[in-house]
């Protein structure tokens, strides 16, 4: 009996939906079948093609491996190279800051100053490479002398607070090292003395070298009178670049400049022993001031010492080797440094000491200055230009 009515249409419905779900399901079954079977069929060009992918895969890292492992050797490789690289720069900076030290650059450049000082007050013509040869020369040979001294004091110098942290003594550099610089400047100093100048300068410059490591800085432990044989040794540098302009040291230029640094180094050296005379007695230094309680020594040495620097100007315009100019101009300098000597003289202290000392350190680069400035006559008197000129080139010839 068949269902008629609305009953009929609900069973049609629900008989189809229960076919269309038979339908799904057997396609599926074919489905899986199908891809077994496709699967079983190709089953081992799979299992190759998996392997060449696992095999490509794994080059791949390797490769990575291998260039990451590159890159990072690279970048170790460089680092250390700018590692080694920041290294040396250092020890260079180092070495060039000890280097200044032992040679007191400073009072090496003051030492050039006087030396090019007395080629120029030699006059026209300059000739500038033998100007360089001296300039360089100069420095060469005081850097040598100082290390020099330094390395016969490095036992003294650690018994004063001035000196204690100098390479020799502090430990940063040894005594061989400081000699075979010193040694090598003492070299280089003479040799271009010689080829660049001519042979009356280099024996001026290495018997400069003698007279201060040798004589003036030994007698410091044992006698005052080092100080004169110290204002020799300043006044030598001035008679050395005259004779490397003219040959010379036997004119009036030269005796007059080479005095006027004699002089200077007293008021300069005595006002700085005296603000320092407890560290030079710690080291055993025979010093005016250290063996002078109320300081009158000292003060009158001063005076003394400073009228007859005051005179050289008065005597170079007497000679005609400078205009009146000179005299007159170094009234007011050398005048200055009188009036700090007379208020050390009236009232012995550190610092009227140091007011004479800080004076002494203008006073000379202006009495150079002026020296060649105003000077008369640029040519010697009994010389023509043509025989400068001769001298000149057969120096350089040599």
């Amino acid at each position: 009996m068949k269902p008629v009515g609305p009953l009929r249409g609900l069973c049609l419905y629900t008989h189809s939906r229960l076919l269309n779900v038979q339908t799904v399901s057997l396609l599926k079954q074919t489905q899986r079948k199908s891809l077994a079977k496709v699967v079983g069929l190709n089953a081992p060009y799979l299992v190759s093609s998996l392997r060449q992918y696992n095999t490509s895969t794994a080059v791949v890292k390797s490769k990575g491996n291998v260039e990451q492992t590159r890159t990072s050797s690279t970048a170790s490789a460089a680092s250390t190279s700018v590692d080694e690289t920041l290294s040396l720069t250092e020890e260079a900076r180092r070495l060039l800051g000890i280097y200044s030290e032992l040679s007191k650059a400073k009072l090496s450049m003051l030492v050039v100053a006087s030396g090019t000082a007395g080629f120029l007050v030699a006059g026209a013509p300059v000739a500038l490479d033998s100007l360089m040869a001296v300039t360089v020369g100069t420095g060469f040979c005081a850097a040598a002398a100082n290390t020099f001294n330094q390395s016969y004091e490095r036992h003294t110098d650690k018994l004063m607070k001035r000196t204690r942290r100098r390479p020799l003594p502090s430990g940063r550099i040894s005594l061989p090292h400081a000699l075979t610089f010193g040694f090598g400047c003492a070299t280089a100093g003479t040799g271009i003395l010689m080829a660049g100048c001519n042979p009356l300068a280099a024996t001026l410059g290495f018997g400069n070298i003698i007279l201060y490591s040798l004589v003036y800085t030994p007698m410091k432990q044992h006698s005052i009178a080092n100080t004169w044989v110290g204002s020799v040794v300043g006044a030598i540098p001035p008679l050395m670049g005259y004779a490397a302009a003219t040959g010379t040291i036997i004119d009036p230029e030269a005796i007059l400049l080479g005095s006027g640094l004699f002089l200077w180094q007293f008021p300069h050296f005595f006002s700085l022993a005296w603000m320092i005379k407890k560290d030079y007695s710690a080291g055993g230094h025979h010093m005016v001031p250290c063996f002078d309680k109320t300081g009158a020594t000292t003060a009158n040495l001063l005076i003394r010492y400073s009228v007859a620097l005051s005179s050289i100007p008065f005597a170079s315009y007497a000679l005609g080797i400078t205009s009146i100019l000179y005299p007159i101009e170094s009234i007011a300098f050398n005048g200055y440094l009188l009036y700090t000597c007379k208020r050390f003289y009236e009232n012995v202290n550190d610092e009227n000491a140091r007011k004479v000392f800080l004076t002494t350190l203008w006073n000379l680069p202006l009495f150079m200055f002026l020296m060649i400035f105003h000077k008369k006559e640029f040519l010697p008197k009994d010389k023509k230009l043509s025989e400068c000129v001769v001298l000149s080139n057969s120096s350089n010839s040599h």
